[in-house]
């Protein structure tokens, strides 16, 4: 009876144990090599190095709290560039007048969501992305407004994915 009792402890410590086993990482089609770890990172540029593979983790790119997932851009800033583009979500405060800015190119299948979270007076803010289709610009003019955008390549770039009270053109 007690070896009955050691052989299934034994089989049963061996069956529950850690395991890990290689992944192949092609790269459009090519080989590049065995992946034994995946690691995400704030760099938007995939990363290998011989074994483990370091993927962009978009909306946290100082830490893992909810309080660092966002971008804040200050009334009077207006240029949405690659820094903030490594949060998923900027909240964007708009002066009192009409702010105009750039929204940079992201990297295929990003989502990005721009919340206008106060406004002052009678403010806007227009926004035209770099690349984009079914669209030129989008406009947050009330608080709250907010656009989440789907960069899908170079070529197609942002497409609207969902608005709510933004003004498309």
């Amino acid at each position: 009876m007690k070896r009955i009792v050691a052989f299934l402890t034994i089989t049963l410590c061996l069956f529950s144990a850690v395991s890990f086993a290689n992944v192949g990482w092609k790269d459009k089609g090519n080989n590049v090599g065995a992946i034994t770890d995946i690691n995400t990172s704030g760099a938007l540029i995939p990363q290998y190095d011989g074994s483990t593979l370091t993927v962009a983790r978009l909306g946290f790119a100082k830490g893992d709290s909810a309080a660092s997932a966002y971008a804040t851009i200050a009334s009077g800033a207006t240029a949405i560039t690659s820094t903030q583009l490594a949060y998923a979500i900027i909240k964007k405060d708009v002066g009192d007048g009409a702010e105009v800015g750039a929204l940079a190119n992201g990297t295929p299948g990003q989502m990005l969501t721009i919340i206008c979270t106060s406004l002052n007076g009678s403010g806007t803010y227009t926004v035209t992305p770099v690349t984009k289709t079914g669209f030129t610009s989008f406009q947050l003019n009330t608080a709250l407004d907010s656009i989440t955008l789907l960069y899908f390549n170079d070529s197609i770039g942002w497409i609207v994915f969902g608005n709510n009270g933004c003004t498309l053109a």
